[in-house]
């Protein structure tokens, strides 16, 4: 069977405003790890308000600090001091999602399979800027013809081959119907990935 192989799993970040790119950390084929910084927007940015965002967070988590400090000695009432804890919890929500915006990081951990962007170029928001894989495990859906499905459950060994790579894999998950538009029933195949690839 002919078939694509791919990571286990793949996500892509997305630019949350707009603006050019500032900085490139990583190439595609590099590994990342989840929430390590991938590309960089200036922090001076109008659309990210960053240092508004921080100067806000810093004075709301200064303030909480000392109303729980007097809350403690019993010299504010409880509602003063929750005023100050949910202005400073909203003030840091806001400022992380700042901080998202300019600093995008990686989705999961993996490999860089896909660069979308390039420094200095001007992006909207929604964009796609990279796409992250998993390549630990490996996938692939094969479509089998109904005369050959009985010879087939899952659970079944199946070995892919390509430019001289083997791998060794198993059905993990078998259709029980025809799909209409195929005429054929689907079935995934997971393969462990020992570095071959």
């Amino acid at each position: 069977y002919d078939a694509n192989v791919n990571g286990i799993a793949e996500s892509t970040a997305s630019a949350k405003l707009d603006d050019s790119v500032e900085k490139i950390h990583f190439n595609v084929g590099d590994k990342v790890n989840k929430d390590d910084t991938v590309i960089s927007f200036p922090k001076d940015s109008p659309a990210a308000n960053y240092y508004q965002a921080k100067t806000s967070y810093e004075n709301a988590k200064a303030l909480y600090n000392r109303m729980e400090a007097l809350y403690k000695a019993e010299g504010v009432s409880k509602q003063d001091f929750d005023n100050a804890r949910t202005q400073y919890e909203v003030s840091l929500a806001n400022w992380n999602n700042v901080k998202e915006s300019i600093d995008v990081s990686a989705p999961i951990s993996g490999i860089i399979t896909r660069m979308e962007v390039t420094e200095t170029e001007d992006v909207k928001k929604g964009n796609v800027l990279f796409a992250v894989s998993d390549i630990s495990r490996l996938k692939s859906r094969i479509w089998i013809q109904e005369k050959d499905i009985s010879s087939v459950k899952q659970g079944d060994t199946a070995i892919a081959t390509w430019e001289g790579n083997t791998i060794e894999g198993k059905i993990v998950q078998l259709d029980m119907a025809v799909n209409p538009d195929r005429q054929a029933f689907g079935a995934v195949i997971e393969f462990v990935n020992n570095g071959n690839i």
